[in-house]
């Protein structure tokens, strides 16, 4: 299974603020130092041979121009097809 991570359309730059991590079916995203211009829809496209999904997030920052001491983890899981 193949995953891409986008927000707003755009594919998600790996900065040492936003990580992101997979495994066999499941697609981890996840912010540090979460500041307000991480507001958006995110979004995770799943593909293998059976096919493509995808799933969207819609993460809303309020509060301080720079949250240092919250973090935000999103988890995109897609069950796979066993029969196949």
């Amino acid at each position: 299974m193949t995953f891409t991570l986008g927000r707003d359309g755009k594919e998600i730059t790996v900065t040492p603020n936003v990580t992101q991590s997979y495994d066999e079916d499941t697609a981890t995203l996840t912010f540090t130092k979460v500041t307000m211009d991480m507001d958006g829809e995110y979004k995770c496209v799943a593909e293998n041979s059976a096919g493509t999904t995808e799933t969207v997030a819609k993460v809303t920052v309020e509060g301080n121009n720079f949250i240092s001491h919250y973090s935000i983890e999103i988890v995109y899981s897609f069950y796979r097809d066993t029969n196949k």
